[in-house]
């Protein structure tokens, strides 16, 4: 299958040729409001998303926001979040092509200042509609919401902490181990 099209659900396939700069550029050349309305819902393929989809595709987003600070404490990235949330977006309602430059890396950041520009993602969320996307915004909150209760609780801290210091002593351990067998081996004591 190509990378362009994605099945969604009842074996139903989108075929997304169309890259947001390339909407853009398009969106930019037409005429009338008329044609860019058109031109706005005819990139919409859905305003429903199922549940369940959407908890996938959000959750594997939030998953991406998780960062490490130079202390090795993991955190939200929220400024990410929120672009993330524009790219969940695109990929669960619009035919549009969210473009990877390589396997770690998208078009996420030039899109969105793309569609920001134009107030193109209002429209597509009015579009989608009010409902639709209060549901998809809770959804991340509770994904969000989980992370952080998962880990504020006095047993997360110890346990991040007895793993980080079980692997800090493992790797010492591990290390003089090979410096003993490396000294006995070099001095043949049997």
């Amino acid at each position: 299958m190509s990378e362009n099209v994605v099945n969604k659900s009842n074996d139903e396939s989108v075929e997304r040729k169309l890259t947001v700069k390339e909407f853009c550029r398009r969106y930019d050349m037409a005429k009338t409001e008329d044609t860019k309305k058109q031109m706005l819902e005819g990139i919409i393929y859905r305003k429903y998303c199922p549940v369940l989809e959407k908890k996938i595709i959000l959750q594997t987003m939030f998953d991406k926001t998780i960062v490490s600070s130079s202390t090795g404490v993991l955190h939200i990235d929220h400024f990410l979040s929120k672009i993330n949330m524009v790219t969940a977006s695109l990929i669960l309602y619009t035919k549009l092509n969210v473009k990877k430059i390589n396997s770690s890396e998208t078009t996420a950041f030039d899109d969105y200042d793309l569609l920001f520009q134009r107030n193109i993602m209002n429209d597509i969320w009015n579009i989608i509609g009010e409902r639709e996307l209060k549901e998809l915004l809770n959804i991340n909150e509770l994904i969000t919401n989980n992370y952080i209760e998962e880990n504020k609780t006095a047993d997360a801290y110890i346990s991040k902490y007895v793993n980080s210091f079980a692997t800090t002593i493992g790797l010492f351990a591990n290390e003089g181990i090979q410096e003993l067998l490396k000294y006995i081996d070099e001095n043949n004591i049997k």
